[in-house]
């Protein structure tokens, strides 16, 4: 079967126009595209990826009886890491966050285990080859019939691109200032020399 010339004119402008808008509108392609077709389980978790893919974030679960770990394919991108989902306990986790943002962490997370509830907040990522990443997290707690927490889930967001941008503007700013500071400095000294000099030749 073939379709006539205005047929297919007619698809490869509908195909044009869908890439058009998954390409410039992501966050509103891609719900709506999981509205109609949230009845196929595979074409959902394909858009979940993109959509993980697209806003740099992944999502994870973890299992409080266990201690373990599970996470999208995103948070392997984000983490660069090799181990394998579902075999990371939460300890051998915390050693790969930045050693002055640990405390911290832990204490997070030891409260919403202890409360349960929901949180969030951004910690440091070293990388081996010396970058640091910076990953803000989104974490619920799941309870159980007993009314205690038995997981926790969430979201782990690479911000390291915000982060860096925020504080490019800040130094930018600053050596702005700075350079404000100097340049009134010496307007003002040289208002000084000309009243100095103004004084002097009326005198």
């Amino acid at each position: 079967y073939g379709f006539n010339k205005s047929h297919a004119a007619a698809y490869a402008l509908i195909s044009y126009q869908t890439a058009w808008f998954k390409a410039n509108y992501p966050v509103e392609f891609i719900p709506a595209s999981m509205t109609l077709d949230k009845g196929n389980t595979d074409k959902l978790a394909e858009f979940r990826r993109e959509a993980q893919r697209i806003g740099n974030f992944g999502s994870w679960e973890l299992d409080l009886a266990s201690n373990m770990f599970t996470w999208s394919d995103e948070i392997t991108r984000i983490f660069e890491a090799a181990a394998p989902s579902g075999t990371v306990e939460y300890a051998t986790f915390l050693g790969t966050v930045h050693r002055d943002d640990r405390a911290t962490f832990d204490k997070a997370y030891r409260q919403l285990v202890a409360e349960g509830g929901s949180g969030e907040f951004s910690y440091r990522l070293p990388m081996p080859d010396g970058r640091i990443k910076v990953a803000h997290v989104r974490a619920e707690a799941k309870v159980g019939q007993d009314g205690r927490p038995i997981k926790l889930v969430g979201t782990t967001q690479d911000i390291t691109e915000q982060v860096l941008a925020r504080e490019e503007i800040q130094r930018l700013n600053a050596g702005l200032e700075q350079r404000v500071q100097e340049r009134t400095a010496e307007l003002t000294a040289a208002n000084r020399e000309l009243e100095s000099f103004a004084y002097s030749i009326s005198h």
